[in-house]
C-alpha cells in the first residue's frame, strides 16, 4: 500500500462506525487494523490505501502513520519532567500528543519528523534523573514502512528496509500480534 494513517478514538468505536470505515476502506481497495487498549480507553486504526481517501468518522485521523505508545513510568514522579520534556516548549518536533492517562504517559509522534530512538532516548533521559525506568508498550498498529525504519535507525543498520522485512513476503497483517 502506498498511503498509510493513523486514526485515534478516545473511546472504542461502535460497531456501526467501525463497520463504515472498514467499507469505507475496502471500496478504496485499501486495508484496514485495530488496536483497542483498555487501560487508556482508545482505539487506534492503521489505513492503508494505494491512494489517498478522505477518512469520515469520530476519530482523529492523522496525515500519516504515527507511533503511539502508553509508557509506565517508574518512579510515577518523574511524569512532571516527563509531561514537561514531552509536551513542554521545548518537545521535539514531531510530538503529536503527550498526556498522562491513570499511571501512563499516551504518548504519541511522528516518526517522519523525530526518530523513535530520540524520543525514547528523551524519555531515558529524564527517567535517570529520578533513577528511574519504564515499561513501555505499543497502542497504535504501525505499517511495515515505519517498523522498519524504527529498526534500521536503533539497530543502525540502514539496511533493513520494507521489501526485507519478513512480514511483507508472508502477507501478515500490520500492527496485528
Amino acid at each position: 500500500m502506498k498511503f498509510a494513517r493513523t486514526i485515534r478514538f478516545d473511546a472504542a468505536p461502535v460497531a456501526a462506525e467501525r463497520a463504515a470505515l472498514e467499507r469505507s476502506i475496502a471500496a478504496a481497495s485499501g486495508a484496514i487494523a485495530w488496536c483497542d487498549d483498555a487501560s487508556t480507553g482508545r482505539t487506534y486504526a492503521l489505513v492503508e490505501t494505494p491512494e489517498p481517501i478522505e477518512l469520515g468518522g469520530t476519530g482523529t485521523a492523522y496525515g500519516g502513520a504515527i507511533i503511539a505508545v502508553a509508557v509506565t513510568p517508574r518512579p510515577p514522579e518523574a511524569f512532571p519532567a516527563l509531561l514537561e520534556a514531552l509536551a513542554g516548549p521545548g518537545r521535539p518536533a514531531g510530538i503529536v500528543s503527550a498526556e498522562r492517562v491513570g499511571d501512563e504517559l499516551a504518548l504519541e509522534w511522528d516518526p517522519a519528523v523525530s526518530p523513535a530512538s530520540l524520543v525514547m532516548a528523551l524519555l531515558d533521559v529524564e527517567l535517570r534523573r529520578f533513577a528511574g525506568w519504564r515499561l513501555t508498550r505499543s497502542l497504535a498498529p504501525l505499517p511495515v514502512s515505519v517498523t522498519a525504519a524504527v529498526a534500521a535507525d536503533g539497530l543502525q543498520t540502514p539496511g533493513i528496509v520494507p521489501d526485507r522485512v519478513l512480514e511483507t513476503y508472508l502477507g501478515a497483517p500490520h500492527g496485528r500480534d
